[in-house]
Formats: structure tokens, sequence, C-alpha cells
């Protein structure tokens, strides 16, 4: 006999539609602003990196698709583009890298806040002052605000954020269980609302 258990899917796509509601944001979209503003704050012209998220990793590689969509809408920006794994050590190694062999990038996107992290810490035993991160040399740019990217932004020398909140995920799963054992209705598919964060409003 088949059970009919209410299933509450979180972030990762499935390949079936034999569930109850999926909560997550979409990736896709979520990268595209975050880059565009980077683009914006190097003046739509220039060399860049993407510190890009786990390889093969379904938000990754949504993620990459937003990213693949920008640049083609700016022919004057290069990008260089390295894979990290969300984590901080990932983060400082492949900033490492990136600035050993390109001294002179316009500015740095991070698949996410925790790479952030490492990477101003690389930035800064590169010899890099907050100073220079604050005037924009270079501009750094990134995805979810958690674990020290806020104190970043605010000090100035993150510039711009999108908010990607696991505990708010959580939270939504949870309520949507509820609903569901109250015999409430729950749609398919819940996107996340998500707040761009600057130096102004964090």
């Amino acid at each position: 006999a088949r059970y009919s258990i209410p299933t509450v899917i979180l972030d990762r796509k499935v390949s079936t539609d034999q569930f109850t509601t999926f909560v997550s944001t979409n990736h896709t979209w979520l990268a595209a602003p975050a880059l565009e503003k980077l683009i914006e704050l190097i003046g739509g012209r220039g060399k860049l990196a993407i510190i890009e998220g786990m390889p093969g990793a379904g938000p990754a590689v949504e993620r990459n698709a937003g990213y693949d969509q920008v640049l083609a809408r700016h022919p004057d920006v290069e990008a260089i583009r390295q894979a990290g794994d969300w984590s901080r050590a990932s983060g400082q190694r492949v900033t490492e890298n990136l600035v050993t062999a390109n001294p002179h990038l316009d500015g740095i996107h991070f698949d996410g806040g925790e790479m952030a992290v490492g990477g101003v810490q690389a930035l800064r035993a590169a010899g890099i002052t907050d100073e220079s991160m604050r005037d924009g040399k270079p501009f750094l740019t990134w995805i979810d605000g958690y674990n020290g990217g806020l104190k970043l932004i605010k000090a100035g020398i993150g510039k711009f954020s999108i908010q990607h909140p696991p505990r708010l995920h959580g939270k939504k799963c949870v309520e949507s269980l509820i609903q569901i054992f109250r015999g409430e209705p729950v749609p398919k598919d819940q996107p996340m609302k998500l707040a761009f964060i600057t130096p102004q409003n964090v």
C-alpha cells in the first residue's frame, strides 16, 4: 500500500513531483542581482573574479546559470571563475590563488558569505587593507549574510549581499508541516522573498 505522507522539500530540487510543498530560493534569480551590482560598482568594465559554489550541487549549477546570463550582457567585463565549496577555508584558498595570479582585480563576487569572510582574510594577508576594500580596491559582493558577513558589510568592506536565510527556510518548513497537519492548503511552490543588503541598510 502507498502511504500519503506529507513531504516538505527544502532548497534542493528533486526529480519527482511527489511532494507536498517545495520551500526554496530561485537560485538563478538570486545570483543575477548580486553580480549585476558588482559590475555596476566597477563601472561596467574591467576584470573581476567569481568564486562559485560547490561544483555539481543544485544551487551552484542554478546560480552559475544566473552568472552566465549577466556576463552575456556585459561584454566589457572579463570574468575569471573558480569554484569553492561554500566554506571559509575554500574562500580563503581560492582568493589567495586568484590574487596571486591577478593582482589587479577590480572586483570579486563570492557565491556565499562564508567564502567571502575567508576571502577577506586572504586579501588582508596579501597586503590589501580594509581601507582599500572600503574604497573599492577591489569591490566585494556576495550572497547571504551570516557568520561574519554582515559585519564586513557594516564596516563597508563588503558592498552588497542578498539575504539567503537558512533560519527562515527552516521556519517556513515547520510552519508548512503544521498547516498540513491542520488540513490547511499549502502551495506546491513557496519561493522565499529575499532582502538586498548594503552598508546603508545592514
